[in-house]
């Protein structure tokens, strides 16, 4: 659920960018987890 939000949201945005910290809160995401996570998602494809 978090991946799929990381992806759909614009990271400037205020509001989303909310949204995403409620949603990390509310799943009890580990702090390091969660910078691991959007690490992963923001990496350019190499294909």
């Amino acid at each position: 659920m978090y991946i799929a939000s990381v992806l759909m949201v614009d990271e400037e945005n205020f509001m989303e960018r909310s949204y995403l910290e409620e949603l990390a809160r509310q799943l009890n995401l580990d702090p390091a987890l969660k910078v691991e996570l959007e690490a992963q998602v923001r990496q350019p494809m190499n294909m």
